[in-house]
């Protein structure tokens, strides 16, 4: 705290109104925030960073973050939330505003989650997958026996912030059903009921909703964007046998990243063929390739883009020299006549090195290295 721009309070009554029981905001915290470290213990916040910083992508950890009223649970919440919004899209969730915090159920978290997410995406002007979208809205419809014009209805008469900006059904159906059950036992009742009976299909369309969200946030990642533009001017001016890496440690973003390619405008005249080694044993990669060569349905006017998929299986076997790399690096000079096309393997981090290492002749052919970091989302 900077003491020589604070006023004291030099009255009781100045006094009590200078205190609040609310949390410091991320903004307020440079300016109010006491380090009490010396006399409390903070190994539970510093635990919470621990785990958010040595989490790998695509890790999910649950941390439960306690203690009693007014011991600064909130204002800690918040002083993670500032620290870590570099590397992660933090949505805070203020449940009690939410629901009946004295009577809360673990249905009435998932459709607060639904509800803040997408709140988030369209801040940010994105948008749910349509199709997962317009599943999860009928399949609410159908149970809950709800439709536009009876959430419209209900909704015109609330003054609800995450409405703003052109909200879809599912948006105004969440604020329509979190509101009955914060104020009617009947209806609470009611809901939860409806819910509980088919949990599953619920925790399966939330999950591929988030999943779906996770993807566009990353896309939104300053440098994701800086990189996919790179590789985009790496597939355009590539011709005959050419050589790109791209890393990407988490699975699922290697389909976002090749679905981004197939549907960008600079990639209309791009065929995109998806070749898959994952075989553990596999060794001679290049007469792999030139198998499938011949299968190759090609589209008129288009350049053939190979991207290569599932190699970390063979290069990452126990031991040096992995058979696939030393078959590799020795038929390096052949790749140029057999196989005439830019080619783009897709491989983690530590493949992408043992490649390096074990293949350097090979490696020192590449034109160009995308490395593509995962931005993880966290909800608190």
């Amino acid at each position: 705290m900077n003491q020589s721009n604070f006023q004291r309070a030099n009255t009781l009554k100045s006094a009590y109104n200078a205190c609040t029981l609310e949390p410091l905001e991320p903004a307020e915290i440079s300016k109010y925030y006491v380090d009490l470290s010396t006399v409390r213990k903070s190994s539970a916040v510093e635990g919470v960073s621990t785990i958010l910083d040595f989490q790998e992508s695509g890790d999910y950890t649950t941390i439960l973050f306690t203690g009693h009223r007014g011991s600064g649970k909130s204002t800690e919440l918040k002083k993670i939330q500032s620290q870590w919004e570099q590397n992660y899209h933090v949505i805070y969730l203020e449940v009690n505003e939410e629901t009946d915090i004295n009577d809360a159920n673990y249905t009435d978290l998932y459709l607060i989650v639904i509800k803040q997410v997408e709140f988030a995406l369209r801040k940010l002007g994105l948008k749910f997958d349509q199709k997962l979208l317009n599943s999860f809205e009928n399949w609410f419809k159908e149970i809950t026996q709800e439709n536009e014009e009876s959430v419209e209805k209900y909704v015109s008469l609330e003054s609800e912030a995450s409405l703003e900006g052109g909200a879809p059904f599912i948006a105004k159906l969440m604020v329509k059903l979190l509101a009955q059950i914060k104020g009617s036992d009947k209806q609470k009742t009611t809901i939860r009921q409806t819910l509980e009976k088919d949990i599953s299909r619920l925790k399966a369309d939330i999950n591929l909703l988030l999943d779906d969200a996770s993807g566009k946030l990353r896309k939104q990642n300053p440098a994701y964007k800086g990189n996919f533009a790179k590789l985009l001017t790496f597939i355009d001016f590539s011709e005959k046998f050419t050589l790109g890496f791209v890393e990407i440690n988490f699975p699922p973003d290697s389909e976002l990243l090749i679905e981004a390619l197939k549907t960008d405008n600079q990639c209309e005249k791009i065929q995109f063929i998806i070749l898959k080694f994952a075989d553990p044993k596999l060794r001679f990669l290049r007469d792999e390739i030139i198998k499938e060569l011949p299968k190759i349905e090609r589209e008129a006017n288009k350049k053939l883009v190979l991207i290569i998929q599932g190699l970390e299986k063979s290069t990452d076997i126990a031991g040096d020299y992995p058979p696939v790399l030393q078959d590799l690096n020795f038929v390096r000079d052949a790749y140029k006549r057999t196989v005439p096309h830019p080619i783009l393997f897709i491989l983690p981090n530590y493949s992408i090195n043992r490649l390096a290492r074990f293949a350097p002749d090979f490696w020192d052919w590449r034109s160009g290295v995308f490395r593509f970091k995962t931005l993880e989302n966290v909800t608190t």
